[in-house]
């Protein structure tokens, strides 16, 4: 939990990592704070995960950087896809989100035929928008098991 949801509002971690494995791949969810933090993501990663879901509520570009960097990290470090999710734009009806910033991306490790960068999809900052990008999963298996890098074995 961030400083303000533990002193403001006293809400507590959870102790688990929940999982859901969908028609479009083993997914698991670093809501905001969590992707960035690699040991959460690496748990996900070794229980399986192929795409990392990461929606996030940020109020400072600082924050949605902070997000941005730690999904981008947690896509090369655990060779999968991480779909970060930001709200954006003024939500005057609620106090705690009264102004989001960010943009929608698809990352990825920067290995194999994965775009240089690593990023496979970006959305304008500050827009709301759906972003689109092929993402095939068996990449993810050719990436922890034939890669350039192996940070699994390593």
């Amino acid at each position: 939990m961030t400083r303000f949801e533990r002193e403001i509002w006293g809400i507590s971690g959870g102790d688990s990592i929940s999982a859901m494995d969908r028609p479009i791949g083993r997914v698991r969810i670093s809501i905001c704070y969590d992707a960035e933090f690699p040991l959460i993501a690496r748990a996900q990663a070794k229980a399986g995960a192929q795409i990392i879901l990461a929606p996030s509520a940020t109020d400072t570009m600082q924050g949605y950087w902070r997000v941005r960097i730690g999904a981008q990290a947690r896509a090369l470090e655990n060779q999968c896809y991480v779909v970060q999710a930001p709200t954006v734009g003024r939500a005057p009806w609620l106090p705690a989100l009264d102004e989001n910033f960010g943009a929608a991306a698809i990352f990825g490790p920067r290995d194999g035929d994965a775009p240089d960068d690593g990023v496979f999809a970006i959305g304008v900052s500050n827009h709301p928008q759906w972003v689109f990008a092929d993402i095939v999963l068996s990449d993810v298996d050719n990436w922890r098991n034939r890669g350039t890098v192996l940070p699994f074995r390593h």
